[in-house]
């Protein structure tokens, strides 16, 4: 079995050329080994240990370069050890290494040391130049790492929406649902730009203002009216509690969803309805005719 072993550091590098350096160079392996970790990082989570224990006598392992596997000496002399041992073979193609199967003699170790110690100095002196690099633009005045604040989200767009959603007292599962987007994406964008702040104060400021009403003489309603108009209600949402809600409601006749999930809270003397039953109401006064709603809970309300 041919086996290709590619590595990169970050994720922003791609394994694309190694894999393209092994099929210019005549293998086409049987089975990939892609790894995203840095040489810095334990045998374990470069995956070698894994392809170590997969290997098979006569199996060969390819290598776009000695480093992909290890940069450490010690660590290249104890892979080069393990191999011989179970009898597998390694090809590094750049530095044109092939040990295949058998011992290796002392120039093949030479050769393999040197190449080994050369990648080890090469990642001491990208550190260097990276620490150097850090260094300088930092006494220049320049900040290093990511950039304070919350950053460009694909929410931003919606932000009034998400807010409007907050303030109705939606959870982040449900406007996810709404917005198309993760839960914890959005959950992020709350957070990160303190939007239920933002939405409490709205809502504050809203209840100083005085609801609309408008003054109409009171209709008689007749005992067939409520009982339509409260059906389907169980538990403790009796037709007598209901009939004194949707009175209170007729009443002040309030023109949005969030005034009138308020009002619903104080006639039935909760901290809170669900917004299911909010458009449950919603939808039970529109079938008698007592307002005009397209079931947006954005929409404006009006009474009939």
């Amino acid at each position: 079995m041919i086996i290709g072993y590619v590595r990169v550091s970050t994720g922003g590098q791609t394994v694309e050329n190694q894999k393209l350096a092994i099929y210019e160079a005549g293998y086409k392996p049987d089975k990939w080994y892609e790894v995203n970790a840095s040489s810095r990082k334990s045998l374990r989570k470069r995956r070698v240990n894994e392809l170590l224990d997969m290997l098979n006598k006569d199996d060969l392992v390819v290598v776009a370069e000695l480093s992909r596997l290890s940069r450490s000496i010690g660590q290249t002399i104890l892979l080069i050890d393990e191999l011989q041992k179970i009898g597998a073979r390694l090809h590094c193609i750049k530095e044109n290494i092939k040990l295949d199967g058998g011992k290796m003699d002392i120039q093949g170790k030479v050769m393999t040391t040197m190449f080994a110690l050369f990648a080890d100095i090469e990642r001491d002196l990208i550190s260097e130049r990276t620490k150097e690099g850090i260094e300088r633009a930092r006494s220049e005045g320049k900040n290093i790492g990511r950039p304070k604040g919350p950053g460009k989200s694909k929410l931003d767009e919606r932000r009034a929406e998400i807010i409007e959603y907050l303030k109705l007292g939606l959870n982040v599962s449900a406007i996810a649902k709404l917005v198309g987007a993760n839960w914890n994406t959005v959950g992020n964008f709350i957070k990160s730009r303190n939007l239920r702040n933002e939405a409490d104060t709205k809502t504050k400021i809203t209840k100083k203002r005085k609801l609309e009403t408008v003054k109409k003489p009171t209709l008689e309603r007749s005992n067939e009216f409520w009982e339509k108009l409260t059906a389907g209600y169980r538990g403790h949402n009796t037709p007598d509690r209901m009939r004194t809600m949707f009175e209170h409601l007729m009443k002040l006749r309030p023109t949005n969803a969030i005034e009138i999930r308020k009002e619903m809270c104080k006639s039935l003397s909760v901290e809170q309805v669900p917004v299911k039953f909010l458009k449950k109401g919603l939808k039970r006064m529109v079938e008698m005719d007592l307002v005009t709603w397209d079931g947006d809970v954005n929409e404006k309300i009006t009474w009939i």
